[in-house]
């Protein structure tokens, strides 16, 4: 307890409006010079989360020079989106556009979408990116066909009109989960040739624009296999092919810009590391073969990368168009507690450099994950946690 209440960083406020950082500035030197920061959630329903980390978001761009965000969401539809933003449409709209609902649809998150629309068309705006191979939003149901069709076009690739039209057709159904009315074969056999002819010549795309749609396409091709071949057995089969395909979508961002940094936006599932690792008291979770996009990102960039969990002592969670669920107050000796009897409210724990001796090296039991129950050494999955003594759910905007 006395550890925590030296060494924690106690939030001012998580106001997404307070732009007086001076509480935050203790973050400098614990993130340090990574260029990558990973900001977690529980559950996708965590509304007091998603004040913080809007608030977050703003110190990192305006005082660390971070100044992409990267959303778990769709890599075509956020491009769209963030378009949307350059174009001066209304904030809401155009996150709509590239963002899943979970988050736009939440009222806790509104303040994210004006920060980014207000800097959109400064000298340095924070720039909307997605790295999910999933079709996510509006974008990809409305625009990502016919973006398609026009690249074939540039590419000079000679497609009769009857297989366009086929391919027109039920990639619009894979778009929108339709899989069963979809036949996959002329949608994979033109994303295929897409790639290819991209992988052989420029045909005058900019690097970066060639490298975009190379990607756009590995990520599409995957996720239509996804579609087709679901898998139904493990946590490690559902999530692993995603969170592959993920971090490749993230790296490629990181590695096509490298004076550029980025804040991540997910759950914090996706962010951790070492997830095999986990002992979870529900003895019907099991994180076996488990590898997240965090493990990855955190294995090529080492250092560079910087995750932060966040947990909860008690309250309720739950994602805006869904009934919450409370959240009992944390028993006795668990990370929750702890943070509770040293008086925390809103803090940032530090994991990355804790001393030899210190407790949190070893294993403790805590619920950053889904609010699952879980004992684990901390430091070997997230470089710090952020801990909220009351968690509020997501409520509808």
């Amino acid at each position: 307890m006395e550890w925590l209440k030296q060494n924690s960083i106690a939030f001012q406020s998580i106001a997404p409006d307070n732009t007086d950082f001076s509480d935050l500035a203790p973050l400098k030197q614990i993130i340090g010079n990574a260029r990558v920061v990973q900001l977690g959630e529980q559950s996708h329903g965590d509304g007091e989360c998603f004040l913080a980390k809007t608030r977050l978001v703003a110190f990192l761009h305006q005082e660390m020079g971070f100044d992409i965000l990267a959303m778990e969401s769709g890599f075509y539809d956020c491009r769209d989106a963030w378009k949307s933003f350059q174009q001066g449409d209304s904030a809401y709209s155009a996150a709509k556009k590239g963002v899943f609902g979970i988050w736009t649809g939440s009222r806790q998150t509104s303040s994210l979408w004006d920060y980014l629309s207000k800097n959109a068309k400064t000298s340095r705006p924070l720039e909307l990116v997605g790295f999910d191979c999933q079709f996510t939003a509006s974008a990809s149901r409305d625009s990502l066909v016919d973006a398609l069709v026009a690249l074939s076009k540039k590419l000079d690739l000679a497609f009769e009109q009857s297989f366009i039209d086929a391919f027109t057709k039920n990639m619009q159904l894979a778009i929108e989960g339709n899989s069963k009315d979809c036949d996959f074969g002329p949608v994979l056999e033109v994303l295929q040739k897409l790639l290819d002819e991209l992988m052989r010549a420029d045909h005058g795309f900019a690097e970066a624009e060639r490298g975009y749609w190379s990607q756009l396409l590995i990520s599409s091709i995957h996720q239509i296999e996804q579609i087709r071949n679901p898998s139904k057995t493990g946590v490690a089969l559902q999530v692993n092919g995603r969170d592959a395909k993920m971090a490749e979508n993230l790296l490629w961002y990181v590695r096509t810009f490298p004076n550029r940094k980025v804040v991540v936006w997910a759950a914090s599932f996706h962010i951790a590391r070492n997830l095999e690792e986990l002992k979870p008291l529900d003895q019907s979770l099991n994180y076996k073969g488990t590898i997240p996009m965090g493990h990855i990102v955190h294995e090529a960039l080492g250092q560079a990368c910087f995750s932060i969990g966040f947990t909860a002592y008690e309250g309720t969670a739950g994602a805006w168009f869904r009934k919450s669920s409370l959240l009992e107050s944390a028993p006795a000796g668990t990370l929750e507690a702890e943070c509770n009897e040293a008086g925390l409210i809103n803090a940032l724990i530090p994991l990355r450099t804790l001393p030899l001796d210190c407790w949190l090296n070893e294993p403790v039991v805590a619920r950053p994950l889904g609010y699952a129950w879980m004992e684990a050494r901390w430091p070997r999955h997230f470089d710090a946690m952020i801990f909220q003594r009351t968690m509020t759910p997501s409520t509808s905007r």
